[in-house]
């Protein structure tokens, strides 16, 4: 297993009831523009709150403890529910890349929205730090 400082990333095992029910993970680490990708995945559904709070621990942890100063996600096009979760839980959209990536199984091309959560909104974002406790 290699480093953070080499690997450009940080995954956690997630458990509700001490029991792992996913992973969530910081990748694509930019040390030196203090930036990172967050990323969760669920073995099933989850109920949101758990979901909220395993995003909440994950941002936290970059913002405070890794001192990031920038999130930035990617959402495909035609995932609503992530563009709506992604922006619930406090990220801003920033942009669209037109057919950004290659759908091997459909043969298509497709979109990605952008979004980014800087330090400063994190910090005054309340609402999501009650998940922390």
């Amino acid at each position: 297993m290699k480093p953070p400082m080499i690997s450009r990333k940080i995954e956690w095992i997630v458990e509700v009831d001490n029991e792992p029910v996913g992973i969530a993970a910081l990748v694509g680490l930019d040390w030196m523009n203090r930036r990172a990708q967050p990323q969760l995945g669920f073995l099933n559904t989850r109920r949101a709150k758990d979901i909220v709070k395993a995003s909440a621990m994950m941002l936290d942890f970059g913002f405070n403890k890794i001192a990031f100063k920038k999130a930035t996600s990617h959402v495909y096009e035609y995932n609503s529910k992530s563009q709506k979760y992604t922006l619930h839980i406090g990220f801003k959209e920033e942009g669209f890349l037109h057919s950004h990536v290659y759908n091997p199984k459909t043969k298509m091309r497709i979109g990605m929205y952008v979004y980014g959560y800087i330090e400063e909104d994190y910090l005054k974002n309340n609402k999501l730090h009650e998940f922390l406790t």
